[in-house]
């Protein structure tokens, strides 16, 4: 026995099981850690389905615009009204502009916003990925910003017509491929869709 301070205290263990990093058992696509032969955590080496970190919409609406409409639309679209946030600005010219941003930053809320865009749309996302997903995990793509206004959900491409930019950024995790990652987050967005 060891004094410290005047308490008694015993000498530390040196190699008593408890101290040795638990036995990793494989089975099929689970581990399982077990300590003295007994189950103490069961873990699945990859995480969830839900592979939506963020989902963000962007909009303006020109000062002759209603940014009320757009903004509703928005919130209709992501099924939260508090997420959409509207900043008066002024563009390069000097005009007033509405910038109009909605954005869920929990994985449930925006995989299924991310349901929301439509079966149809979801599958051209899906068939464009390899163009769509960029080197940080995020897929791209656009609303024709009439058609939401609208009710219609159009997917629309950079050019002519006002669009509502829309993007994802997907979970991926050491060891996962991106594309896969975004192939299973899109695919389940399909399956959630109505």
């Amino acid at each position: 026995m060891l004094s410290c301070g005047g308490y008694p205290t015993s000498i530390p263990p040196t190699n008593h099981p408890y101290m040795n990093s638990p036995l990793i058992i494989e089975q099929g696509n689970r581990r399982i850690a077990s300590l003295f032969g007994v189950s103490i955590k069961s873990f699945s080496p990859t995480p969830s389905l839900m592979a939506v970190h963020q989902l963000t919409w962007r909009a303006t609406a020109s000062g002759l615009e209603d940014e009320m409409i757009l903004a509703e639309a928005l919130a209709t679209l992501v099924a939260d009204e508090e997420a959409v946030e509207i900043e008066l600005t002024s563009s390069y010219h000097g005009s007033s502009i509405h910038m109009i941003t909605a954005k869920l930053t929990r994985s449930g809320p925006a995989q299924k916003a991310l349901a929301n865009i439509g079966k149809e749309n979801l599958q051209v996302i899906l068939a464009e990925l390899v163009t769509r997903l960029d080197e940080a995990n995020i897929i791209h793509f656009r609303l024709d910003q009439s058609d939401l206004i609208s009710g219609i959900l159009t997917l629309s491409q950079p050019g002519g017509q006002a669009t509502v930019k829309g993007q994802t950024k997907i979970q991926v995790y050491p060891g996962q491929d991106p594309l896969e990652e975004a192939q299973i987050t899109i695919n389940n967005a399909i399956k959630a869709s109505n």
